[in-house]
């Protein structure tokens, strides 16, 4: 298998590059926590009103 060299990109691009993604994915994760949190808050709500 041959290994491809990747072009050098400018330092600060990339810590930009990487900075933006990690964002990307807290974003993400944050979002994704809250709809459960809040789907899982209603379930147990709708649990208690139903018994």
């Amino acid at each position: 298998m041959a290994i491809t060299e990747t072009p050098a990109i400018p330092l600060r691009r990339s810590l930009t590059a990487r900075l933006v993604a990690q964002a990307v994915v807290a974003a993400v994760g944050l979002a994704i926590g809250a709809v459960v949190g809040l789907v899982g808050a209603l379930w147990f709500g709708l649990i208690d009103l139903v018994c």
